[in-house]
């Protein structure tokens, strides 16, 4: 767990760990140079339970830093994150270790997380192949809730501060994991995320957007994928984006070309793949109201435009009770 300046949320966070069902564990926690009452309520935690290990930093090195000394300091079978605002449930600890002992070809799961203060509860994808496919555009896994088998884990030599993007950093470690690992997840809520306006989420969007689709990027040309700078920004669009009709064209040939070379090298399924490339694809399209739905059958065929979400008719419907919604300037 690492700390700095949490003083209003962390008594909650650190009681959720030392309340769990499992209770065979060692909750690390760095206060990465705290200037608040942090140190102190972590050091009546200590006094209060054997099973607390504090570790200090005097100067704040920031997130990145403090996960590789935390990372660094693990010696058990598997590893959790935990934020110090946030809270994990009573049988968190237990279900994971009790499925990565029953799965041992599984190197990641998660779990579902609701936001603190809301009946919003997401639960991510669960089937191996499909988190794979899913990854190339979308990150299905929340940081916090992952449980990981350290063995694997070290065996990437990741770092989070040389990881290549200055925010996103825990979508960078999955993406690398995912080029040997095996992710799952669990369809309990095992925890609960809290929103507030000095989290990285929240301050640093733009940057963090930019960050996801850089990584994005990255496993695309891994595959030998050329993704242009121009279409980098676009590569997957998330709400309030627009894009041109050059932009959306491009994107789908990109999209097309890691289909077909993945037909021959068979990294990803192909089935999986399809349907995460096209979901991405008809958000993008749906910006474009009725020539969007254009451009999904150009580049995709009528079949799949019928494969969507509820036979594709919200994504017709999505793109025809909307203005056109684009930036360019010759239409």
């Amino acid at each position: 767990m690492p700390a700095h300046n949490a003083e209003q949320y962390v008594i909650a966070a650190i009681s959720s760990i030392l309340s769990q069902e499992y209770t065979y564990f060692k909750l690390i926690i760095l206060n990465d140079g705290s200037t608040d009452g942090t140190g102190k309520i972590l050091s009546k935690f200590k006094d209060l339970d054997s099973r607390i290990e504090i570790h200090e930093n005097p100067q704040k090195t920031g997130i990145l830093a403090a996960r590789d000394k935390l990372l660094s300091l693990v010696d058990t079978e598997f590893y959790a994150w935990m934020d110090a605002d946030d809270i994990s449930t009573p049988d968190r600890l237990r279900k994971q270790i009790t499925f990565l002992e029953s799965n041992p070809k599984i190197d990641v799961v998660g779990g579902a997380w609701s936001i603190l203060g809301t009946n919003k509860v997401t639960v991510p994808y669960s089937e191996p192949k499909e988190i794979k496919a899913a990854m190339l555009v979308s990150n299905p896994f929340h940081n916090p809730v992952m449980m990981v088998r350290t063995e694997v884990s070290r065996s990437l030599n990741f770092t989070y501060l040389n990881c290549g993007v200055k925010s996103a950093s825990d979508f960078a470690f999955v993406t690398e994991l995912n080029k040997v690992g095996t992710f799952s997840t669990l369809p309990d809520v095992l925890y609960f995320y809290r929103i507030h306006p000095s989290q990285e989420s929240t301050a640093n969007g733009i940057v963090q957007r930019a960050s996801l689709k850089s990584l994005m990027r990255r496993q695309f040309e891994y595959h030998g994928i050329e993704v242009p700078d121009s279409i980098v920004s676009v590569i997957r669009t998330f709400p309030g984006e627009l894009t041109t009709k050059k932009q959306v064209n491009a994107v789908a040939l990109i999209y097309k070309r890691l289909l077909e070379a993945n037909s021959k090298q068979h990294w990803y399924d192909q089935d999986y793949l399809t349907k995460h490339l096209t979901i991405s694809f008809r958000r993008m399209c749906s910006t474009h109201g009725f020539l969007g739905i254009c451009f999904f059958i150009r580049h995709f065929g009528i079949t799949q435009l019928f494969k969507g979400k509820q036979y594709g008719i919200a994504f017709i419907r999505d793109c025809l009770k909307r203005p056109r919604q684009t930036i360019d300037t010759d239409i």
